[in-house]
C-alpha cells in the first residue's frame, strides 16, 4: 500500500510503499514504525480539516486560535507550507505593536521558510503561480508598512532613525538572495519584490538626508552613510534586474531647507551690507557681533548644501541641485574671505581668518562646487572664481601691501626692538599668508582658467612667509613650538610644492 512521507534524510514529501519504505529522491530506506514515531508520515485528511477550521479563526482575526490549529495542521504534513505561512503570519499579528518585535525578520523567515517547503513538498507550478502572488501581496504590505514608518522619528531623532533602518534592510536582503529554492528566483514574485526593493530605496534615499532640527544639522556619520550607500547599490541592483528600465534616479532629496536657508543668509548679508556701505567699500567690519552671527548660519547652509548635493545619492543632472549649488558660491566665498576689524584707537587693522584646518575644509567644498558647475555652466564657474579671487585680492591691496611695503624697510630695527609694532607685524604677516591660501592649487585644485589675481596672491603669500621667517631669523625651532604662527611652515611647504 502505498503511503505519502516525509523523508527524514532529504526532508522531502515522496510516496513510499508502507511494508518497505523507501525515498524515492535520495534512496534512503526506513522503517514504518520509525516514520511514524517520527511523525513522518503524512496525514491529509488531518491536515486538511485543521486547515479549514483554522481559516475560519484567521478570516474572525482570532489569530491565536489560528495559529494553533496551523500548526496542528503542520504537525500532521510537515511540508504544509500553508499552515507554515499562515501559522508565521499569525505569529507576526499577534505581536502587531511591539516595538521589540523583528516584524522585517519574521516577514521574510516566513517566506523563505514557505518557498523552501513548497519544493520539498513538490507543489506544482500552478500551485506556485497562485500561492506566491497571494502571499507576497500580504508580506508585502507588512514590510513596506514597516519600512515607511518612522517619519516622526527622523524629525526628532535621525540618528535613531537610521540604526533603525540600516537594521530592517539589512535583514531584508535575505528576501532578494536567489538561489534554486529562493523566492527571489520565482516570476512570480518578481512584481511584489519590485515594489519591496522601491520602498527599500525611498527609505535609504531618505536616511541620507541631512535633518535639520531646531536651527541644527545631523548629517549621517561616515559609518551610517557607507552602509546605507552599499544596501542602495544591492536593492538598485536587484530592482534593475527585474526592469531593466528601473529609474534608479527617481528619488531626489529634499531641498527647500536649503533655499530657505540660503535665501534668508543672503538676505541678512544685504541688510547688513546696506547698514555698512562705507565699511564695505574698503572689505572692513565694525559690527563684528552681527557679522559673526551671519557668518555662523552661513556656515550651517553651506555645509547643509554641500550633503545635500554630494551625499544624498541626487542625480547630479537634477536642475534644483545645480541652482542650490550656484546659490551656495556667493556665501562660500563671504565664509573665505579674511575679516578685516579695525584695532581700537589705533589706525590700523587685524585681518583674521579661520584656522588652516578648517580653510581647507572650505576650500575642498569650493573646489568640488566649482568642478561640479564648470561641468554644466563653465561661464559661471569662471566668473566665481574671478569674483573670489578679485575681492581677496583687493583686501590684500587695501590691507596688506602698504604694511608690507612700509614696515618691510625695517624689518631689523624691528627685530630689535621686538615691541607692539613687532607684534602688530608678526600678525599681519601670518594673517596674510593664511589669508591668501586658497590661491594655492593644492588648496583649490581646480585650475582650468588662468585667472590673474589668483597668480598675484600666490605671489602676496609667498612674501608674507619670507618676510614672517625673516622676521625670525628663520627660526624654524621657535616657530615650530608656537601654538599660534606653526601653521605657517605648512603653508612654506604648499608653496615649495607649487613651485615644483
Amino acid at each position: 500500500m502505498a503511503i505519502k512521507i516525509v523523508c527524514p534524510n532529504c526532508f522531502k514529501t515522496v510516496e513510499a510503499d508502507q511494508n518497505t519504505p523507501k525515498c524515492s529522491r535520495c534512496g534512503e530506506t526506513f522503517k514504518f514504525t520509525e516514520l511514524k514515531a517520527q511523525n513522518m508520515i503524512v496525514n491529509a485528511a488531518v491536515e486538511k480539516r485543521e486547515i479549514e477550521i483554522a481559516k475560519d479563526y484567521f478570516s474572525n482575526t482570532e489569530f491565536l486560535n489560528a495559529a494553533n490549529h496551523f500548526k496542528l495542521a503542520l504537525n500532521a504534513n510537515k511540508n504544509s507550507y500553508h499552515a507554515q505561512y499562515f501559522a508565521e503570519l499569525c505569529d507576526i499579528y499577534l505581536s502587531d505593536g511591539d516595538d521589540k518585535f523583528d516584524l522585517i525578520g519574521h516577514a521574510v523567515s516566513a517566506v523563505n521558510s514557505t518557498v523552501e517547503m513548497m519544493a520539498r513538498s513538490g507543489a506544482s507550478q500552478k500551485d506556485k503561480r497562485l500561492f506566491v502572488p497571494a502571499m507576497l501581496a500580504d508580506i508585502k504590505i507588512l514590510i513596506n508598512s514597516r519600512l515607511l514608518a518612522d517619519d516622526e522619528l527622523f524629525s526628532s531623532d535621525p540618528k535613531s532613525y537610521r540604526i533603525r533602518k540600516l537594521d530592517e534592510l539589512d535583514r531584508l536582503q535575505a528576501l532578494f538572495v536567489t538561489g534554486e529554492n529562493s523566492v527571489a528566483s520565482m516570476p512570480e514574485a518578481s512584481v511584489a519584490l519590485l515594489e519591496i526593493a522601491d520602498n527599500a530605496i525611498a527609505v535609504i534615499h531618505k536616511a541620507v538626508q541631512t535633518a535639520v532640527i531646531g536651527g541644527e544639522l545631523f548629517p549621517p556619520s561616515s559609518e551610517e552613510y557607507i552602509g546605507l550607500f552599499t544596501l542602495y547599490k544591492k536593492y538598485c541592483k536587484f530592482a534593475i534586474s527585474v526592469k531593466s528600465d528601473y529609474d534608479v534616479k527617481k528619488y531626489t532629496p529634499d531641498f527647500e531647507p536649503n533655499e530657505l536657508l540660503i535665501e534668508k543668509v543672503i538676505s541678512r548679508f544685504e541688510k547688513y551690507d546696506e547698514k555698512n556701505k562705507a565699511d564695505i567699500k574698503k572689505h572692513v567690519i565694525n559690527d563684528v557681533k552681527s557679522y559673526m552671527d551671519i557668518l555662523n548660519e552661513c556656515g550651517k547652509a553651506i555645509t547643509l548644501t554641500y550633503y545635500n548635493c554630494f551625499m544624498s545619492l541626487c542625480d547630479i543632472e537634477y536642475e534644483k541641485r545645480r541652482v542650490v549649488m550656484k546659490s551656495a558660491i556667493p556665501l562660500l566665498r563671504r565664509m573665505l574671505l579674511p575679516r578685516v576689524t579695525p584695532i581700537s584707537g589705533k589706525n590700523a587693522v587685524d585681518i583674521k581668518t579661520d584656522a588652516q584646518d578648517d580653510v581647507k575644509g572650505k576650500c575642498a567644498i569650493l573646489n568640488e562646487f566649482i568642478k561640479e558647475i564648470d561641468s554644466f555652466d563653465p561661464d559661471f564657474a569662471q566668473r566665481a572664481l574671478q569674483e573670489y579671487y578679485s575681492d581677496l585680492l583687493s583686501i590684500m591691496d587695501i590691507h596688506f601691501v602698504p604694511e608690507y611695503a612700509k614696515r618691510g624697510k625695517t624689518v631689523n630695527k624691528l627685530k630689535e626692538v621686538r615691541d607692539g609694532n613687532f607684534k602688530f607685524y608678526e600678525r599681519l604677516l601670518f594673517a596674510a599668508a593664511c589669508s591668501c591660501t586658497p590661491a594655492i592649487e593644492s588648496y583649490v585644485k581646480f585650475n582650468k582658467y588662468k585667472i590673474k589675481p589668483r597668480v598675484k596672491l600666490v605671489k602676496y603669500c609667498n612674501q608674507a612667509v619670507e618676510e614672517f621667517l625673516l622676521l625670525h631669523d628663520c627660526n624654524i625651532g621657535e616657530i615650530e613650538h608656537s601654538k599660534q604662527y606653526s601653521p605657517i611652515l605648512d603653508i612654506c611647504k604648499e608653496l615649495l610644492n607649487s613651485k615644483e
